[in-house]
């Protein structure tokens, strides 16, 4: 598993920001106690978690300045959990699926926090291999495959996740509001999601 300094390197190239101030973000939520403990160094840093990195991303695209990342974060924790799913299956032959429930779920509960949301598709990706094997498949014409999208939006916070299969399945969760005077002020898909699993596997 990665250590902290893989972390913030993987973080700083995923979100494009310099790496000192990535580093900035995570010692404050390492202060604040939002991310594993700073104790050890090099081969005995401990192993950074997807919560870990769920925090410093949210730090990094909602905080309004880095000393802010800790306070960012309990506002975040703070916002109501609504689900919402679609289970489809096309009667199309090229789509045709032999599964009659919904081929995954992320086992979230309704009392979850967005940052356990965004920690859960994290972990997701982390195992999709362990997946059943077809759904990285094209089956006819038009989008395939496992897709994935994550949105945090600020001043007035609020996020969204969804993850499914294209024409199958897709489990979605918003969090808070959308208000007018909030802009999407961060959003990754599944490829930044393999990249950040490939490095918290590492």
């Amino acid at each position: 598993m990665a250590n902290s300094r893989e972390l913030v390197e993987c973080m700083a190239e995923l979100t494009r920001q310099p790496l000192s101030r990535v580093i900035g973000y995570m010692r404050d939520l390492r202060e604040a106690e939002d991310s594993s403990p700073a104790k050890g160094r090099g081969v005995t840093a401990p192993d950074m978690t997807a919560h870990d990195a769920a925090a410093l991303y949210c730090a990094i695209y909602a905080a309004p300045a880095i000393q802010e990342s800790a306070a960012t974060i309990t506002a975040l924790k703070k916002l109501e959990a609504r689900p919402w799913s679609r289970h489809r299956v096309s009667t199309s032959s090229a789509y045709r699926y032999p599964y009659s429930e919904p081929p995954f779920s992320l086992g979230l509960e309704p009392n979850h926090t967005a940052l356990d949301g965004l920690a859960a598709l994290i972990t997701f990706f982390m195992h999709e291999h362990e997946l059943p094997h077809g759904y990285s498949e094209r089956r006819g014409p038009g989008k395939w495959g496992i897709y994935a999208n994550f949105e945090i939006r600020s001043p007035e916070y609020s996020a969204s996740l969804v993850v499914g299969v294209h024409g199958r399945f897709s489990e979605r969760w918003n969090y808070g509001l959308k208000e007018l005077d909030s802009v999407r002020t961060g959003r990754c898909t599944e490829i930044t999601f393999r990249k950040l699993a490939a490095c918290l596997r590492s």
